[in-house]
């Protein structure tokens, strides 16, 4: 008798050191991060937990008075009336065990909530042992003293598993569901308390139980329908037994979000993280976006990113990585893709000719056929149009976005100083400038869509650079200031006019009264890239193409007209047959090898292969529009 009641008190000894409501309520962790604009509004939503599916905490007021009714009369239907322990329910199923009649479980909701907030008393694969059994009793008389009747409800609803990995309400409704928890209706609040006693059951077994539930709640109701259709709760069991309509990640950004996490290190599961997106900037992007590429679907064009810094502080306003649905690889990040970017390249080849005093933006530079020669043969540059101007300004060639003028310029600036001019902008070219030759004019080297972006930042900041800013902001404060650690990037700072008002970029665009530029890194028979004014301050960046980079309609055979057309003039300046070949004149390190060699056409890359010349079409392009 004695050790029994020395056993009754060391399990009684645990149930006064049972956490407060509020405790409870604040430790709860959800398995989702939350990542949030600089607005506060919630962008993205990202599971991080990967053993459990928790969802917010949900407060009773919040959920459906349906499903209260429901669990109330499946678990413990004398909830409101006893003490935290049921002891008719106890005393009916001691006699029931005594004469080996099978009766209903005497757990109350207290009880099993005792269960779930101490693992001391948490069922085992053998079930309860008498002490945790007695443990379990105290303890919910002390939660019932301590809590009321509503919190006590809250909390267990909140913490109780259902099925396999869900647990808590609110994963239960939006995974099975597909909606929250005030949404559940009569039927589906019978399907979940019917989960609560047999979580892993058969859909089966679940609908015969759900029905039973549904069944006591319209019995006690007056005016409640007789009939119940079991039939359609059975439908309804299977279907929403299978569904997993709760998304691991959804939101308008979802490749921001990633890159949030990955800044910020370990993110705990129901943090929080606040960015310097903006969430109507953001949501704007995904829409253009979509626009522009069904627009152009009957052009083999599916997939874009679209990526919106501010001049000033280097902040991110806007991280469209795909464009979702419409693209076949939804998950690759276009704004870190490493693309070439085509193009774009021009205007900082103009700025250090500028700078350097080689040109102003009047000189003229001859638009004709070159023939450059290179170790590997000759250089043999080409217009898109295939068509030559003669003698245009500097203003004209970047404008019309000529070829040939700007490999002319390359080879005054020399590319060694125009790869080391790129670095110190930021792009992290892998290679060397000898690699990629004169067609670094042209953008044979690949970077991503964010450095360049950014290199644009220094066009618009009077030729300072600086660094991109997290997208986690610190403490929810803003990031750094209108130079935060910027330097001067490779001699552009020295392109501001005294006495005029900076514009950086002005001086550097066609027909300067237009606030609208349009530079297209790709040249696969069609305009790929779009750009369009965003706000004051802003430097937007749009890149539309493929990313599995598959052969838009017409290229191909372009490219071999173009190729034999090539292979033509080489053999008629004698050129050797490593030439005629037409290796890549430095490549991207996937064709090709260092050094230069012929290229008929700007945009394929021509390699070897077992004595025939093979076409690479250009898989993006990438547009970016500057102005301070």
């Amino acid at each position: 008798m004695l050790a029994a009641w020395g056993c009754g008190l060391l399990a009684a000894l645990p149930a006064w050191a049972l956490p407060t409501f509020e405790e409870v309520r604040q430790g709860h962790r959800s398995s989702e991060v939350r990542v949030l604009s600089r607005e506060g509004e919630l962008l993205q939503r990202v599971r991080q937990d990967a053993q459990v599916r928790r969802g917010a905490w949900v407060a009773l007021e919040d959920m459906s008075p349906a499903l209260r009714t429901a669990l109330v009369w499946s678990e413990d239907k004398r909830f409101y009336e006893h003490s935290g322990v049921d002891w008719a329910a106890v005393s009916a199923a001691a006699w029931g065990r005594l004469w080996h009649q099978r009766t209903r479980g005497a757990s109350t909701i207290t009880m099993q909530l005792a269960g779930l907030l101490d693992e001391d008393w948490r069922q085992g694969p053998g079930g309860r042992s008498v002490t945790q059994k007695l443990g379990q009793a105290v303890a919910a008389q002390v939660l019932d003293r301590r809590w009321r009747k509503d919190q006590i409800l809250e909390a267990y609803l909140n913490l109780v598993p259902f099925r396999g990995e869900i647990v808590g309400i609110d994963a239960l409704a939006r995974t099975l569901f597909g909606k929250a928890a005030h949404g559940l209706q009569e039927h589906e609040a019978a399907l979940a308390a019917a989960l609560v006693r047999a979580p892993n059951a058969r859909p089966a077994q679940v609908a015969q139980r759900a029905c039973g539930v549904l069944r006591l709640m319209r019995s006690a109701q007056a005016g409640a329908p007789a009939h119940t259709d079991c039939a359609a709760l059975a439908l309804l069991a299977d279907g929403a037994l299978q569904r997993r309509a709760w998304p691991a990640s959804e939101g308008v950004a979802p490749h921001a979000a990633r890159r949030a996490l990955a800044q910020a290190g370990a993110a705990q599961a129901g943090g929080v993280l606040r960015t310097t997106l903006s969430a109507p900037l953001q949501r704007r992007a995904v829409q253009v976006l979509e626009q522009q590429l069904r627009e152009l679907r009957g052009r083999h064009v599916e997939d874009g990113a679209v990526l919106v810094l501010d001049n000033a502080s280097g902040e991110v306003l806007a991280w469209v990585g795909s464009s979702g649905v419409l693209s076949a690889a939804a998950e690759v990040d276009g704004v870190l893709a490493l693309r070439q970017p085509g193009s774009t390249l021009k205007p900082f080849l103009y700025a250090q000719a500028l700078a350097e005093r080689r040109l102003t933006a009047a000189s003229l530079i001859e638009d004709s056929p070159a023939q450059i020669a290179t170790s590997g043969g000759l250089y043999i540059p080409q217009n898109y149009d295939r068509q030559f101007k003669g003698w245009v300004s500097v203003r004209t060639a970047l404008g019309a976005s000529l070829n040939v003028p700007a490999v002319r310029t390359l080879a005054m600036v020399s590319p060694d100083a125009f790869f080391r001019q790129l670095r110190s902008l930021g792009l992290p070219l892998a290679e060397s400038a000898g690699y990629f030759g004169y067609s670094l004019a042209l953008g044979s080297s690949e970077v991503a869509l964010l450095h360049l972006t950014n290199a644009y930042r220094a066009l618009a900041n009077g030729g300072r650079y600086g660094p991109v800013a997290p997208l986690v902001r610190p403490g929810g404060g803003s990031g750094g200031g209108a130079h935060a650690g910027a330097r001067c990037g490779g001699g552009l700072h020295r392109w501001r006019h005294p006495g005029r008002r900076q514009r950086p970029c002005a001086h550097l665009r066609h027909r300067q009264r237009a606030r609208h530029a349009r530079l297209d890194g790709g040249e696969d028979g069609y305009q790929q890239g779009h750009a369009r004014q965003l706000g004051p301050g802003l430097v937007a960046a749009l890149h539309r193409g493929r990313v599995g980079g598959q052969c838009q309609r017409r290229c191909h055979a372009r490219g071999q007209r173009h190729q034999r057309r090539g292979a033509r003039v080489g053999r008629a300046h004698g050129a050797p047959a490593r030439a005629r070949a037409q290796p890549r004149p430095g490549g991207t390190g996937r064709a090709g090898a260092p050094g230069g060699a012929l290229r008929p056409r700007t945009g394929r890359a021509h390699a070897p292969r077992s004595g025939a010349r093979r076409v690479v079409p250009r898989r993006h392009a990438a547009s970016v529009f500057c102005y301070g």
